[in-house]
């Protein structure tokens, strides 16, 4: 992952047309992020998260930029429910500000989940697991949970995560197409130091079925240890499940 200083540089663009220039050629998300927080440009901070869903970066920044973070995010619907989340955090300035926030904008808490978790943990794939043709990507097929933990001892060929489905699949589309987030650590060979990145793709299941969403280490590289969050988010924004993994 890029580090935010190497981001600070002088190309003679205004803040806006930079920003869009590191999201045009796919920077990772939590070093613009980083960048912004230095630069405290909080308008862009707006956009990004209007742009992606950054909940699972939030709490790893200091208190005093999650601060300036919530107070921009309580402007935005789709995070009401995640500053609630935060009424009991560890840090009494941060409860007091979520307080102050959760007044000011009358936010919600989460309404009655559309989606649910079935099981979660360490799994065995029954069936093909190959890229399908003319794809990379792989199709889950039959995943079975064999352990439900989540805490993970890695191992090479291993699948882990969780499978979720529709609460009232009468009322869920038929076919529910989701982009999925993974917020993970990485090693950085440039600076031989273990960063976190975040990976996300799209994918698409029955509502009425479970729905696997997982991680698969396959190579010896990949077995790093830390915590791997998981998301599933709709295609409008829409937070339908997830899920936090220490691996071991």
């Amino acid at each position: 992952m890029v580090s935010h200083q190497c981001l600070q540089l002088d190309l003679e663009l205004d803040e806006t047309e930079y920003f869009e220039l590191l999201m045009r050629i796919g920077v990772d998300k939590q070093a613009i992020l980083k960048m912004l927080l230095v630069n405290n440009n909080m308008a862009a901070v707006a956009q990004l998260a209007q742009r992606v869903d950054i909940r699972a970066l939030v709490p790893q920044q200091k208190i005093a930029d999650q601060i300036a973070m919530l107070t921009v995010l309580a402007q935005q619907p789709s995070y009401g429910a995640f500053i609630r989340g935060l009424e009991q955090s560890e840090s009494l300035k941060l409860r007091q500000h979520v307080q102050a926030l959760i007044t000011q904008h009358g936010l919600k808490p989460y309404p009655e989940p559309a989606f649910h978790i079935v099981d979660f943990g360490v799994y065995d794939m029954a069936g093909n697991t190959d890229p399908e043709s003319g794809s990379t990507r792989k199709t889950a097929r039959e995943p079975h949970c064999v352990q439900a933990t989540t805490e993970i001892k890695p191992e090479l060929g291993m699948f882990f995560g969780f499978r979720f489905t529709a609460t009232d699949p009468a009322n869920a589309p038929s076919v529910l197409v989701h982009n999925v987030h993974v917020v993970h650590p990485i090693f950085d060979a440039n600076s031989q130091t273990v960063k976190m990145h975040t990976s996300t793709w799209q994918q698409n299941g029955y509502s009425n079925a479970n729905i696997f969403l997982g991680w698969h280490f396959e190579t010896a590289d990949e077995l790093i240890a830390g915590q791997y969050h998981f998301s599933a988010v709709s295609t409008e924004g829409k937070l339908l499940a997830e899920k936090t993994f220490t691996v071991l």
